[in-house]
């Protein structure tokens, strides 16, 4: 069962993850004017922030990973 909760949270995080880098990845590519790979970064982590909402309700993931905690029902 710990196994198990471990490797949810293991994959709530790298979603977490993701949406932060390629949020970065667009704010590069924004700072030096590469506006198409800007837009389709904030399109790529808009999507990743949906799945996240799908899957706990909240965009940002409030409440989903809570250090020392039973898992979410």
């Amino acid at each position: 069962m710990l196994a198990a909760c471990q490797r949810a949270a293991r994959h709530r995080i790298e979603l977490e993850r993701i949406a932060n880098h390629i949020g970065d990845l667009g704010a590069l590519a924004g700072d030096v004017g590469f506006l198409p790979a800007a837009a389709y970064c904030g399109r790529l982590r808009g999507d990743v922030l949906n799945l996240t909402a799908e899957l706990c309700g909240s965009r940002l993931g409030r409440g989903w990973v809570r250090p020392a905690a039973s898992p979410a029902t």
